[in-house]
């Protein structure tokens, strides 16, 4: 590990817009162990309380989060505008990691892979979420609307919901 790479671990969040290819990451490191974090990004409970951007609650429609499996919700906007959210699951490795289509419903041709990687930073936990979109196009039109920015709001909401719940170490 380089003195590079320490201080990137060191800071609380980031995000990463390579110039060639179509992927945007977010990181945010969360002061809390693993199985904690892990139970927050899967269990739609705990996830209606602070998945999605300031002001833009979500409905829990329905959820199967295991590979093979689905989870459907509406992000709901500060005018009432409703956006309908399916992520079909392609990968779930308990602690480790969570991959998903996610796009507006099943079989989106528009989606992008999520991919949301977990890992253990001695009780605190580094949460990784690299999005790879069909072409550089995709990327440009949620990153006009600020979705880097809006992610990385939200990750830093995942550790707000936590720390209110006081379950921060």
């Amino acid at each position: 590990m380089t003195a590079n790479d320490k201080e990137t671990i060191m800071q609380k969040q980031f995000s990463r817009l390579p110039d060639d290819e179509p992927v945007i990451a977010l990181t945010h490191v969360y002061d809390a162990p693993r199985p904690l974090v892990w139970e927050m990004f899967t269990t739609p409970e705990h996830l209606a309380h602070w998945l999605g951007p300031d002001g833009f609650p979500i409905e829990h429609k329905s959820a199967d989060i295991r590979a093979g499996g689905y989870w459907s919700f509406v992000m709901v906007g500060p005018d009432g505008a409703r956006w309908d959210n399916y992520h079909q699951f392609i990968e779930v490795n308990p602690m480790d990691l969570i991959s998903h289509r996610h796009g507006a419903f099943e079989d989106d041709p528009d989606a992008f892979i999520s991919t949301i990687t977990f890992v253990d930073l001695d009780g605190r936990t580094e949460v990784t979420m690299h999005m790879r979109f069909a072409d550089m196009k995709a990327r440009a039109d949620v990153v006009a609307y600020g979705a880097d920015r809006l992610g990385l709001q939200t990750m830093a909401k995942a550790e707000a919901y936590l720390q209110h719940k006081g379950l921060l170490a």
